[in-house]
C-alpha cells in the first residue's frame, strides 16, 4: 500500500525487500516503454553510467562521454509521461547496460519510481507484471554546459537517408566522413586506405533545410557518427545542425521532449 505524507511519497514495505516506508521523491508512468528502450540503447552507445536529474519540471540528462568526445543532452517534460509526479529534486545515478537488461522492445506498460536508495521498475503486460528493483550508483559528474550556438546550418533528414549514407560511406570506408552542405544539396563524402567514395542528396521533404548561413564542411570520425546516427531508432526524423567550428549536433525532438548529442569534430588521423 502506499501514503502520502509532507515530506514526499512513502512506500510501505511489503516483504517484498523493498524497505519499509522508504521516502519516494520521483514516481513516473511512461507513454512509450519502446521509445524509451530505444533512448537507452542510444545512450549506451557512449556511456555505461548516466545520472537522471529528475524534479517538477521533469527528468533531464547531460553527460560526457566515456571518450569524452561527445556531450548527451536530454530532457523529458512531464507532458512527456502519461503520469509524472516530483515531491523533492533529486539524483537518480543508473547503469544503462542493467537498465536495458530490465526494459523491453516490446509494448507494455511501464513505471518508475525511487525508493530508497534504489529505483524500482514496473512493467506490466497482459498477463504479468514484473518488478526490478535496482541498485543506484554514485556517478560524480563535473558541471558541463554547452554554450549558446547560433548553427550556420540546420537541417532536418529521415532515418531512411542516414541509413543510406551508412551503408553506402561509413561502411565502405571505415575511415572519417566529411558533410558538406550546398545551397541544394547535401555532399557525403569519405576517404580509406582502400579507395573513396561520395554521394550527393538534393534538397527535398526528406531532407530540409531549417538554416543554412554559409556553413562550413564538418569532418566526423567514422565511428562516432556512425553511433549518432543509430537517434534515428528513437524517432525517423532526426535533426542535424552545427555551427562552424564547433560540435557537430544530431538529434530528434519527442513533442516537447529531446534527445540529442554533440560531436566533437575530427582534428586529427588518430581519431576513428
Amino acid at each position: 500500500m502506499e501514503r502520502y505524507g509532507i515530506s514526499g511519497i512513502a512506500v510501505r514495505g511489503t516483504g517484498n525487500g523493498y524497505g519499509s516506508y522508504q521516502i519516494v521523491k520521483m514516481k513516473c508512468k511512461f507513454t512509450d516503454s519502446k521509445q524509451i528502450y530505444e533512448i537507452f540503447k542510444f545512450i549506451a552507445q557512449f556511456t555505461e553510467d548516466v545520472n537522471l536529474v529528475c524534479a517538477e519540471d521533469g527528468i533531464s540528462i547531460f553527460t560526457m562521454s566515456s571518450c569524452q568526445t561527445v556531450f548527451i543532452d536530454a530532457k523529458m517534460p512531464p507532458s512527456y509521461f502519461q503520469e509524472y509526479e516530483c515531491t523533492e529534486s533529486c539524483l537518480i545515478g543508473i547503469r544503462v547496460p542493467i537498465l536495458l537488461n530490465a526494459l523491453t522492445k516490446g509494448k507494455c506498460e511501464l513505471s518508475m519510481q525511487n525508493v530508497g536508495d534504489n529505483v524500482l521498475f514496473t512493467r506490466t503486460t497482459s498477463d504479468e507484471s514484473v518488478k526490478y528493483l535496482i541498485k543506484q550508483v554514485n556517478i560524480e559528474e563535473n558541471s558541463l554546459q554547452i554554450p549558446p550556438l547560433k548553427e550556420n546550418v540546420t537541417m532536418t533528414v529521415q532515418y531512411s537517408i542516414l541509413k543510406k549514407w551508412k551503408k553506402s560511406i561509413l561502411d565502405f570506408t571505415k575511415s572519417s566522413v566529411t558533410i558538406r552542405p550546398m545551397a541544394e544539396s547535401v555532399h557525403v563524402s569519405s576517404k580509406g586506405d582502400g579507395g573513396a567514395v561520395a554521394t550527393e542528396q538534393s534538397i527535398c521533404k526528406e531532407l530540409q533545410y531549417l538554416a543554412f548561413n554559409e556553413p562550413s564542411p564538418m569532418e566526423l570520425g567514422n565511428t562516432l557518427l556512425n553511433r549518432g546516427m543509430m537517434i534515428g531508432e528513437v524517432h525517423p526524423v532526426v535533426e542535424i545542425g552545427y555551427q562552424n567550428g564547433m560540435p557537430f549536433r544530431i538529434g530528434v525532438k519527442l513533442n516537447e521532449a529531446y534527445i540529442q548529442v554533440f560531436i566533437a569534430p575530427k582534428y586529427s588521423d588518430e581519431e576513428s
